[in-house]
Formats: structure tokens, sequence, C-alpha cells
């Protein structure tokens, strides 16, 4: 009887400890097993490789300035807020007299506001509601639905002046888009599909590899190959990203350069077949480059350099082509409703939104109905857009640069409304448009 005793003590006493070692062996595997994916990450995003040291340098000078910048409240202290850069990064690339100075806390912190940006930013009274600049940092930064309560992104200013944060930058944010996207977490093509690098890393590449990129509206000098720029860039979805989701805003005449006519990325010549699934890994899809010829003909003879910079349409004028719009869209079919204005346009915004207009009324002096009038004109702007997904319900051409050049009166989710309006076919059943619709049928 006290053998059994014995051995029961015994089973317990095993039972016990495995009670309390088995998690802690559990988590010491979870944790090797995160570290192991982590070093793979690191391998493949050499974060180091290329954030410019002029980037480095702009980011001390932000750092230092915001903590001598007054602030009204310690909330507002501890939070810096930015808008989507998605919809106005391409203000600092267009308008390089800003220098650090021209940030400022905004006054509307919790409304959601963009103040109006006028087509000359040297106003004294020119306030943005935060720094207009891109951070990706896990934990720093909170990627928000469009739909959610809070259209900002927050990053605390106290754990910005940690520098070694910025090495993370590149790898985090691609490695947690394909999981924010399925899970629903962030649109697609609004903001995860984005990797904006800053003024200096624009500059950095513009002297490694053109001759000369001008970042307003000036013409596009340089003849880069496409071929030499990815194989000179270890990063290679960075690189193909930072050259066609920078390039593509500012002149269609930019982009032909890079890609051969109907070409696609698994042809380019002189890839390796590592870069080639690079590039699939990054979700990055390039597209042909060709245009109507009436597009090109409309770009060329109706705008001048000064009427891009300084041309303003009437609010008359803006109301019957906003009235137009409308025919494509109801509330029932939309994520949000069409309530938008048009507010005021800086030069960038300006060709953009003109450019799909004259692609819309062209479709219309074709007489064709409106849904097949903003499908063509969509197809149409295909170079404008980057194709980023596919779904079993949705085939859709995200509407990156043109949301960017659209300034809307209103908080985030009213902005993007009227791009979702004029992009989005989110019913289903209708037809799909998507990299197999670029082409007339």
């Amino acid at each position: 009887m006290s053998n059994f005793f014995s051995k029961f003590r015994i089973i317990s006493l095993i039972g016990l400890i495995t009670y309390f070692l088995l998690p802690l062996s559990s988590r010491a595997v979870t944790k090797a097993k995160n570290d192991r994916i982590q070093l793979k990450l690191d391998q493949l995003f050499d974060g180091n490789q290329w954030i410019s040291p002029a980037y480095i340098e702009w980011n001390k000078k932000r750092i230092t300035y915001l903590k001598s910048s007054p602030s009204p409240s310690q909330k507002e202290k501890d939070y810096i807020y930015l808008p989507n850069t998605t919809l106005v990064a391409p203000l600092i690339d267009a308008h390089q007299h800003l220098t650090i100075e021209d940030f400022h806390y905004g006054t509307d912190y919790e409304k959601g506001y963009i103040k109006s940006v006028q087509s000359s930013l040297s106003e004294k009274d020119h306030r943005f509601n935060g720094l207009i600049k891109d951070y990706l940092h896990k934990g720093f930064l909170y990627l928000r639905d469009l739909g959610g309560d809070e259209p900002y992104f927050k990053i605390r200013e106290k754990e910005l002046e940690k520098e070694e944060y910025l090495s993370d930058i590149p790898y985090l944010q691609r490695a947690r888009r394909p999981y924010a996207v399925a899970t629903g977490q962030c649109p697609p093509s609004l903001v995860c599909s984005h990797y904006f690098r800053t003024l200096a890393d624009l500059k950095d590449l513009e002297t490694r590899y053109t001759q000369k990129i001008y970042l307003d509206n000036e013409p596009f000098t340089g003849q880069p190959n496409l071929k030499n720029l990815i194989g000179s860039l270890k990063e290679v979805p960075s690189a193909v990203s930072l050259a066609f989701h920078t390039l593509l805003p500012y002149s269609i005449e930019r982009l032909t350069p890079l890609l051969d006519r109907n070409d696609s990325i698994e042809h380019l010549e002189g890839l390796t077949s590592k870069q080639v699934q690079l590039l699939g890994q990054s979700s990055v899809r390039l597209i042909p480059t060709d245009i109507p010829q009436y597009y090109l003909d409309f770009y060329r003879n109706k705008f001048t350099k000064d009427q891009l910079y300084y041309w303003e349409r009437t609010k008359k004028q803006q109301s019957k082509i906003l009235s137009y719009l409308k025919k494509f869209t109801n509330k029932d079919q939309l994520c949000f409703g069409s309530d938008f204005y048009i507010e005021s346009f800086d030069p960038v915004r300006t060709k953009a939104f003109w450019a799909l207009t004259a692609l819309i009324e062209r479709a219309k002096d074709l007489e064709l109905k409106p849904r097949e009038a903003l499908q063509m004109a969509t197809r149409n702007c295909a170079p404008l857009f980057t194709s980023v997904a596919e779904s079993k319900k949705i085939g859709l051409i995200a509407p990156n640069h043109l949301a960017n050049f659209i300034m809307v009166k209103g908080d985030l989710r009213k902005d993007f409304s009227l791009i979702r309006n004029l992009i989005y076919l989110v019913k289903e059943g209708e037809i799909i448009i998507g990299p197999e619709n670029f082409k007339e049928n």
C-alpha cells in the first residue's frame, strides 16, 4: 500500500512539474519561431540599405523642431497627428521650397479636418494638421480603416526620439500588409500598398540613377533604365515601388521610358528569378503604358506650365462636372455617399483630376452609358493606377495617386468617397475592372 502511495506521489510530482514547465517551454518554442521569422524578414528586407542619410538628418531636425514647437495641451504634445500621407505627400515633392518650419501643429485635432491648400504654399497663415510624412513602425503607427472613427495616424513623439526605430521601417509595413488587407483592417489600395519615401530619398535616387528628376511639373528629362534601377538596389520591391509610386503622379510621359510598351514585370530583361519572386511577394504590378492618343493630345494642347500652377476652375464649372460624375454612383452601391465638394486644386491634383475628366467627357462624346463611360475612363487611365488586388467579388484598379491629387473639404472618409465613387465597383456581379481590362475590346 505504501508503495502505491509512494508511486502516486512521484507521479503527482511529475505532473505538477510538467503542468508548470510546459507553458514555459511552449512560450520558448513560440518565441524561437518568431525570432526565426523575424530573422528571415531582416534578411529579406534589410532596412539599413535604403534609408538615406538625408532622411535621417531630416528626421533629427523634425524632432528638434517639434520639441521647441508650442503645444496647447499635453495631449497634443504627446501625439503627432498625421493626415493620410497617400493624400497629401505629393505636395512636399511638388513644392520643394517647403522647409521644416512650414510644418506646424494644426488646430482641429479632434475634428479631423485638413486645411485647404492653396496654389501657393508660401502664405504665412498656411498650416497643416500635423506633419505630412510617412513613418512606418510597429507599435508607433496605427493603420486605420478609412471607415473608422479615427482617420489619422498617431505616432508617439517620445518614441520617435529613439533613432533605432528607423531600421525597422521598410519590412514591417510589408510584413503586415497581407494580413491587414486579408482581415479588412485597411483597404488594399489606399494605405497598405504604398511605401512612399521622403523627398530626401527621391533626391538620393535622382543623384544615383537619373540625369535629372523634376518633382514639380517640369518635363522629365532623365532616362532611367528599369533593369539597372532594380538591379542596383538590394531591396527589389521597394526599388520598383519607389520608381512607380513616386514618378507616376507627376507626368504620364515620365513612365514611358521605364517600360517597354505592353510589357510586364515577368518579361523585363535582366531580372533574375529571385528578383521576380521578391516582386511577387511585394504585390507590385507593372502595367502597360499604352495611353490613348486623344488623352496625350488633350494634355499637351490644353495645359501650360502657368495654367498647371495657377489655374483654378470656377465653382460653376466644378459643379457642372461633379454633377456629371455623380451619375456614376449611388449610395446603395458604394462604401460611402457621394456628397463631396472640390475646394481647391494644386497643380498636380489639377492635372490628374482633369485628365480623368477629359476621358469621361470623351466617353460622353461616344454616347456611352454612364457605367460604360466610367469603365472606359478607368481603363484608359490605367497608367495612373496600379492593380493591387483581385478577389472573388471585386477586381479593382487602385486609385492610389488619383487619390493624392483631389483636395476635398472635410474628413478623410469624405475625401476618399470621391475616389471610391469614381473607381470602386463594389456591387457583386458588376463587370470587374482589372489588368485584363486595360486594353480596348
